[in-house]
């Protein structure tokens, strides 16, 4: 994992709650400036509690059109390798939205941007996540004492990344940048950039 100049800001939506009461809200009435700074070429996921849509390669214009994202979600991310935009229902149903980016210095991110207000900044290292793949035993075979490496999932459905094509036996791999508390360098959010085949 590779230390980065780079600062990992927060913003918080801090607008109408009622505006941004569903994501499809946020993101058609007040992404800016997170459309500009995710660009077009994004990847998107979210959940309620009946589905899970796992990440998709989508474009941002397309997402924000009526029918395309369900209107039920209960949490809501879209990210690119420029931003992160997070929206979610806390316990109470409320909506919060939160946006993270990446900038070479602290002053280079203005402290509100419209109706976003900055609420963190941290450091940032590079690193990835394995999403799927598989088995751990296929690559390890057995440990020092003869005894097999039990580490393999099972799932009731195979897992599709539309967008990501990583055959049948490759993994999905997100590239990440991990936000790290200044002082005692712990890990405090990750932020998704890309996903990719391996």
């Amino acid at each position: 994992m590779d230390e980065t100049t780079r600062v990992g800001i927060v913003y918080k939506f801090e607008g109408d709650a009622a505006a941004i009461a569903r994501p499809d809200g946020l993101l058609r009435s007040h992404a800016d400036p997170a459309a500009a700074l995710l660009g077009e070429e994004i990847f998107w996921l979210g959940w309620n509690d009946e589905e899970i849509h796992l990440p998709a390669r989508a474009r941002l214009s397309e997402l924000t059109q009526p029918g395309i994202m369900p209107g039920d979600l209960t949490y809501l991310k879209v990210f690119s390798a420029t931003a992160e935009l997070t929206w979610q229902q806390d316990s109470n149903s409320n909506p919060i939205a939160r946006l993270c980016l990446e900038v070479e210095d602290e002053k280079d991110a203005p402290t509100r941007q419209g109706a976003w207000v900055r609420d963190g900044v941290f450091g940032c290292r590079h690193s990835t996540r394995v999403l799927v793949g598989e088995s751990v035993r296929r690559h390890h075979g057995d440990n020092e004492n003869g005894m097999q490496v039990l580490l393999e999932l099972r799932y009731p459905r195979p897992f599709v990344y539309p967008g990501v094509n990583c055959g049948n036996q490759g993994r999905v791999q997100a590239a990440v940048y991990e936000y790290l508390e200044r002082s005692s360098h712990r890990p405090m959010l990750v932020r998704y950039r890309s996903l990719n085949a391996v």
